[in-house]
């Protein structure tokens, strides 16, 4: 069977290379733009050559109709002039002009920590007066936490299919434009989303037709759900029984949340493959053991899978996993074995060509990659090894297998049951003795246990490797313990939701009885997170690694090419037949994928060489500051690491609990630096306390390894610098005050401190903020960070203001600086203003950016030109923008 398998592998999966070709014609129709005229009489051609050509040719014929059919898919999918991203594109809609959208609820209201949301599936919108046809999907968010407006917008009775008309602003706009950001346009492609859009009032929302159906009460239901279990189990408990069970993750505390992602574990709260999983074998289960044939475990399987997908959103993991197991089912009710990698090739082709740019969506990416490498490596292997170690002279297996003595002692250790060779023997009229243990080398209960401990070690890491390139790609993090991990998490988590289930159900009796059952589950939460907290506090376990960009960024692609060939070796691989060429081959093939392996996870060569010449980055973090300094020699400081205030309310009064918010500091400062490959920062500076200065500096200093750290003035009872230098004292990183009568020296730069004077009494924040003057060769560049006139008139009257080739001007452009005293001393030929393109503050000012100007300084606005890049070998000097 198993040489009739390895002989027929890749022929019996004709929908693989199908679905590869239509991948790369999305790719192709993504890059290059291809005239439908020509796509469909070329489709056309190639299907009618498919037809009459002979087998070979015509698997390659078929093949490139597949190309063409992907491109024509990404060509129809473009926007359409009526979508309301058009629209926005093409400034026919501002973010600041008032809409009135109208459509209908397609999903939500969704609940959160701080209000709710919910999903407008758009028919029109009202602009200036005109009511002009629009298609798409917008995301409105409604803030709560006020009794009153929660009651208002309770009486709405919001729910799924309503059709409402909305009044509010949308936003579409850019942020964080830097290399290796995302940004925020990317975010709401990704997520099939037009805009996003803020509701103030209730007031602002008209319900215009009510309507009830299957789906609405889906969606109520999962909602009552979801505040059930809020009141039900504390907090932590609840926000992973939300996110794993209901998939929302809008309850998820930081703090697990971090525990989750540093252990490699986090897919696991997004449904997918393994929830669908475990639901539809306890259907097929149950099912089967009330007497249901195959058919109608489909008909019913498939509508209570499909019923769940569609409750929890029918996320992109979800539909995948719902789409896959239901062929399984069908498979299974016309009596046939299905095949993973063709039922997964099925699959994916119609994802693409219902949503043909989910192919660049990471969450695309991970869960395909995944699924193939364990359909494709891990249980043809497994079926192998199960060969080996279990094998008994048959017919059909008259030899034993051809494989190392080791690895065949170890598969028998594993594999081997010596009762069942003797029940074997006695049943049969021939007899025979075979080199086998004559004993269990284990317990039999004991034996199945390390089987399915050692299968899921194979199954974890061979995922894990497969996903290597895309886990440094998109999250530049390699969880070394995700392997152990992702097991211990497994099993905890089915328990888990078991045990909320039953919590739930008996609730619906007796709050009195379901107790117990709530304890329970806390401490079934206790023990999966037991874990994953003691590998944190043992050492470091998640490596946060630098990324290639450039043509080095190819090795991200290459490293998949020895993967496939492992994959081809695994399921073509016979272990009763001699196969030298076989043995040979697997050896280089192995030892390729560690090579390039450890070149991804290592990245000796991302960093920048150095070049003799000083480079700054003003990076574009929004309302907040942060600068990139690289010295000629190669070393690197960074001045700041931008922040913000963190949304969420403390939930139920608990002031403990901190919503999993994404951070200025990891998305877009930390992001930026892998980018440019880098894993140190030889000096981080802190220059004053602000959140919008500091707060970014605390992932920065847990991301990187740190040389020095320093830092101006702050105030001691400062909650933000207090978190910095607690994460500088614990990684053993000297952190140094440093003030006006300071300078450094590095790779020929000077930096000399003009603020803060260190015996001075305690001014304002702002003006205790380090003011640093960067000199090289005749080129000067002046830092202010937030000070304000009377710093800025104190340096004056010192002396210590000279003319600067560029200044980042002080307090991201408010009136408060930018004197016009100063603006003359300095007479800069840049003024680089570090601010968001929508500032709450009213950044900057306009009679600031007059100033400037009317000084003969060339004015630029991070939220404007993105990143700003100045390059200078001390005597010529060059700045370019991200934007241009």
């Amino acid at each position: 069977m198993l040489r009739q398998d390895a002989g027929r592998s890749f022929s019996r999966r004709p929908l693989v290379p199908l679905t590869a070709a239509f991948s790369a014609g999305i790719v192709i129709g993504y890059c290059i733009e291809i005239p439908i005229g020509i796509c469909l009489p070329t489709i056309a051609v190639l299907l009618f050559g498919a037809i009459t050509v002979r087998r070979r040719p015509a698997a390659a014929v078929l093949c490139a109709a597949f190309v063409c059919l992907g491109a024509l898919s990404a060509e129809l999918r473009k926007p359409a002039e009526t979508r309301l991203r058009s629209l926005i594109d093409a400034g026919v809609i501002g973010p600041d002009d008032p809409v009135e959208l109208r459509g209908t609820i397609h999903a939500g209201p969704e609940p959160s920590v701080d209000g709710f949301h919910v999903d407008l599936s758009l028919n029109s919108v009202i602009i200036g007066g005109a009511d002009r046809p629009a298609t798409g999907m917008v995301r409105l968010y409604a803030p709560g936490g006020n009794e009153a407006i929660d009651h208002d917008y309770a009486s709405l009775a919001l729910g799924f299919g309503d059709a409402v008309s909305v009044a509010c602003f949308v936003d579409r706009e850019e942020t964080f434009r830097n290399e290796g950001t995302e940004t925020r346009v990317a975010r709401l492609d990704a997520q099939a989303l037009d805009a996003v859009g803020t509701i103030k009032s209730p007031l602002l929302i008209r319900v215009a037709e009510r309507r009830q159906g299957f789906l609405r009460t889906i969606f109520d239901l999962r909602r009552e759900t979801i505040e059930r279990f809020r009141v039900r189990f504390d907090p932590q408990t609840a926000g992973v029984l939300i996110a794993s069970m209901l998939g929302n993750r809008e309850f998820l505390d930081r703090r697990t949340a971090e525990l989750f992602r540093d252990g490699g574990t986090f897919h696991v709260l997004v449904i997918s493959g393994l929830h669908i999983t475990f639901i539809g074998g306890i259907v097929v289960f149950f099912l089967s053991a009330l007497g249901y044939s195959r058919r109608p475990q489909l008909l019913i399987g498939s509508a209570i899978l499909w019923t769940y997908a569609l409750a929890v959103g029918a996320d992109l993991p979800v539909v995948r996993a719902a789409l896959m197991f239901t062929a399984i089912l069908v498979a299974r009710a016309i009596f046939r074995s299905a095949d993973l990698l063709n039922t997964l090739a099925i699959t994916a082709f119609a994802l693409l060509a219902w949503r043909p740019m989910d192919l660049f969506s990471p969450s695309f990416q991970l869960t395909f990659v995944s699924v193939a490498a364990i359909a494709g490596i891990a249980f043809p292997l497994i079926e192998k090894l199960r060969a080996i170690g279990s094998w008994r002279l048959t017919a059909e297996t008259p030899f034993p297998p051809v494989a190392n003595v080791f690895l065949t002692r170890f598969c028998e250790a594993l594999y081997w049951n010596p009762a069942m060779w003797r029940v074997e023997v006695a049943r049969n009229v021939w007899s025979a003795r075979i080199g086998k243990p004559q004993r269990p080398i284990f317990p039999d209960l004991a034996r199945r246990v390390i089987v399915t401990l050692f299968e899921g070690v194979i199954v974890s890491l061979i995922a894990q490797m497969s996903l290597l390139p895309l886990s440094i790609w998109y999250f530049n993090r390699i969880a070394v313990g995700s392997v152990i991990l992702n097991l211990w998490v497994g099993i905890w988590l089915a328990a888990e939701c078991f045990a909320a289930t039953l919590t739930m159900l008996v609730s619906t009796f007796s709050d009195e009885l379901a107790a117990p059952f709530a304890v329970l589950t806390g401490l079934v939460n206790a023990l999966l997170l037991g874990l994953p907290q003691i590998f944190e506090a043992v050492g470091p376990h998640v490596s946060r690694v630098a990324i290639y960009s450039g043509g080095g960024s190819i090795l991200y692609f290459v490293y998949f090419i020895p993967v496939v060939f492992i994959g081809y070796l695994a399921m073509t691989w016979d272990p009763f037949v001699p196969s030298g060429r076989r043995r040979r081959s697997i050896v280089p093939v192995m030892a390729l994928t560690i090579l390039l392996a450890s070149a991804l996870a290592l990245h000796p060569f991302s960093a920048p060489p150095a070049d003799g010449r000083l480079r700054i980055d003003f990076l574009d973090v929004g309302q907040g500051d942060s600068t990139l300094i690289t010295f000629p020699n190669g070393e690197t400081m960074l001045v700041d690491g931008g922040g913000r205030p963190r949304r969420g309310p403390e939930q139920d009064g608990n002031d403990d609990f901190e919503p999993d918010r994404t951070t200025i500091g990891e998305a877009v400062v930390s992001r930026f630096l892998w980018h440019r490959g880098l894993y140190r920062i030889d000096y981080l500076v802190a220059t004053h306390a602000d959140a919008d200065h500091v707060q970014g500096l605390v992932d920065v200093a847990r991301n990187f390894e740190i040389g020095r750290a320093f830092y101006g003035r702050h105030a001691p009872d400062d909650s933000d610098f207090a978190q910095l230098k607690d994460v500088i004292h614990d990684r053993r990183i000297r952190f140094t005050p440093l003030g006006s009568r300071d300078s450094l020296d590095i790779g020929g730069v000077r930096i000399d401190i003009l603020n803060p004077v260190p015996d001075a009494p305690r001014g304002s924040a702002n003006n205790d903020s380090l003011v640093l003057r960067i000199s090289f060769g005749r080129r000067t560049v002046l830092l202010t960070a937030d000070i304000e006139a009377p710093v800025e008139s104190r340096l004056i009257a010192g002396g210590e203001i000279r003319e600067a080739d560029v200044v980042r001007t002080a307090h991201h452009g408010s009136r408060t600086s930018s004197t016009a005293a100063f603006v003359a001393a300095t007479h800069p030929k840049y003024a680089v203003i570090s601010v968001g393109r929508r500032s709450t503050f009213g950044h900057p000012h306009r009679e600031v950016i007059e100033s400037w100007v009317e000084s003969g300084a060339h004015v630029l606005t991070t939220g404007e030109s993105g990143t700003i890049t100045l390059v200078t070998d001390g005597s010529d000097i060059n700045v370019q923008t991200r934007v241009k």
